[in-house]
């Protein structure tokens, strides 16, 4: 297999394991039911978000590696509840303060 195949294969199982994770965090936690089709439309869009960032923090922060890394877990965790937050207003449920920190 080529290199870029098992980037995009790799990509695409996170996308999976990511939206499999959220929608069940989702229902256990914040009590809010979304479809598998909805959670993986947002994982994507979360994750090619937060690789277009990381994309961008490798390449100007090359000689700080640990210090890109660092920013970009931190803001990567703000991207990736960004979408779920907007997903879960547009389909009229609300998340309770306890609840809306996680997400």
């Amino acid at each position: 297999m080529s290199t870029q195949t098992e980037l995009i294969i790799s990509f695409a199982v996170t996308i999976g394991i990511d939206a499999v994770l959220s929608l069940l965090g989702m229902k256990t936690i914040a009590r809010i039911r979304l479809s598998l089709g909805v959670a993986l439309w947002t994982s994507f869009i979360a994750c090619m978000l937060t690789a277009m960032i990381s994309f961008g923090f490798g390449f100007f922060l090359a000689s700080h590696m640990g210090l890109a890394m660092m920013l970009i877990m931190v803001i990567g965790f703000c991207v990736q509840s960004v979408p779920f937050r907007i997903v879960v207003r547009a389909t009229g449920q609300t998340l309770g303060r306890h609840t809306f920190f996680l997400y």
